[in-house]
């Protein structure tokens, strides 16, 4: 297993904690910031007061941090940095203790780190989504929660309006996701596209530094060209089609 390359980065933003826990830096600190990138901004007292995040800072659980339009920031629940959060634009988190409150927006999760038995959940109004290790992805958008299993299963649960569980926990397996409702069980799973599974892969290789932002990016222009290039491509066979005249 790689180590991420963020490594380097929590080291020095938790040094001096010889304690290594399995959720949370160190006995006072639930989450560290590691990458910030455009507007995000930090509660760090979760009383309204929202300041500037920079990498570095330590937060309490509570503590919330939302993202502006183009931006986006990464925490880390271990000192080794092995248990990782990407918080995406235009998203709103609350730190918990071993897991975190998605009030609106998108998440991805890559967790190394998790003792044997042990879970990471991220929770929405309408589910609460747990891994026991690797990966998942969250969205909660429209009031409605989509979770994607990119890695292993992710165990599932409905929740009504009043926080409480709905039915029985759902596995949803790698390579698959599911939505939930309000007051709903997840529906049936579906599995995962192209393009979904692309986002994941680009992340995984940027943490793991296999490859760099800027060269996700051209990656990403290049398959939008392609697929511009295939629609026009179509476009033209279809608008060159004739119709031979009858006899």
């Amino acid at each position: 297993m790689k180590k991420f390359l963020l490594l380097g980065l929590v080291a020095v933003f938790v040094a001096g904690f010889a304690i290594v826990s399995y959720a949370g830096i160190d006995n006072t600190f639930e989450v560290a910031i590691v990458t910030v990138d455009g507007k995000v901004q930090v509660d760090e007292q979760g009383n309204g007061t929202w300041i500037t995040a920079v990498p570095g800072m330590r937060l309490k659980t509570g503590a919330g941090i939302k993202t502006d339009r183009a931006s986006m920031a990464e925490i880390v629940y271990d000192a080794e940095g092995l248990n990782i959060v990407n918080i995406d634009e235009k998203t709103r988190v609350i730190v918990k203790k071993g897991s975190i409150n998605l009030e609106d927006g998108s998440v991805l999760v890559n967790f190394y780190n998790l003792a044997s038995g042990s879970e990471f959940v991220v929770k929405t109004p309408t589910a609460a989504c747990g891994i026991r290790g690797s990966g998942m992805g969250v969205d909660f958008i429209n009031d409605m929660t989509v979770v994607r299993a990119f890695e292993d299963s992710v165990y599932v649960r409905g929740l009504d309006a009043n926080g409480n569980e709905v039915g029985i926990e759902v596995i949803i397996p790698e390579g698959w996701k599911s939505a939930v409702e309000s007051g709903q069980a997840p529906e049936p799973p579906e599995e995962l596209s192209v393009n979904e599974l692309k986002v994941w892969d680009a992340w995984v290789r940027v943490i793991t530094g296999e490859t760099t932002e800027e060269e996700t990016e051209d990656q990403d222009e290049e398959d939008e060209e392609d697929e511009e290039d295939e629609e026009l491509d179509n476009k033209d066979l279809e608008e060159g089609k004739t119709i031979s005249p009858s006899s």
